[in-house]
């Protein structure tokens, strides 16, 4: 907006100075609080243009440094604070963790809800912003998780998810914590 930043608005390429970072910083700055204020207003819109923004990449160079910091420097702290989750909620990054593991586990089901999994379209893009969530192992998981809740759901599996939920307990048998029990499917189908 050649009015808000006292910038002439012909068509000229944009040049990277000195000046440049300052006004990035403003302009992201406002495009920040802008978010914030479209993140209750209309969550469509938000999330269309916050997946943009982590899918942008300022090009290498020096010629975009000047870019490149400005963007990190305004973006980092707005990604940190609004972390898309599994569920498609925007949480602070301690509220979310990855999964070590090939399935997304809901959590909820299991009874924790001191964190949410993090949208697995998101993590290349913070993680190029400098924005990394922490991983959470099976065993941490399975203290985390309420161990009558666990139950529950693990009768709840069916034949299918129950092998595939198998085959990560295997994989994660010598994991310190870990216990590994024998669980029969009788021919009713009930474990």
């Amino acid at each position: 907006d050649t009015q808000k930043f006292d910038v002439t608005d012909d068509r000229q390429r944009f040049k990277m100075t000195h000046d440049t970072k300052p006004l990035l910083i403003r302009a992201f700055t406002l495009l920040v609080e802008e978010l914030n204020r479209l993140r209750d207003l209309n969550s469509e819109k938000f999330n269309y243009i916050y997946k943009s923004l982590v899918a942008s990449r300022v090009p290498d160079g020096e010629e975009y440094a000047y870019a490149r910091t400005a963007f990190r420097e305004v973006f980092k702290p707005f990604f940190e604070q609004n972390i898309l989750t599994y569920d498609g909620q925007y949480l602070p990054k301690n509220q979310v963790k990855l999964f070590a593991g090939d399935i997304i586990i809901p959590l909820d089901k299991i009874g924790i809800i001191k964190y949410k999994w993090i949208n697995d379209e998101v993590i290349k893009g913070l993680h190029r912003n400098g924005v990394d969530v922490e991983t959470v192992d099976f065993s941490t998981l399975l203290s985390d998780a309420d161990s009558t809740k666990l139950e529950e759901w693990i009768k709840s599996l069916s034949e299918k998810e129950y092998s595939v939920f198998n085959k990560i307990c295997d994989s994660h048998k010598n994991e310190i914590n870990v216990q590994n029990h024998k669980i029969f499917r009788s021919n009713k189908g009930n474990l």
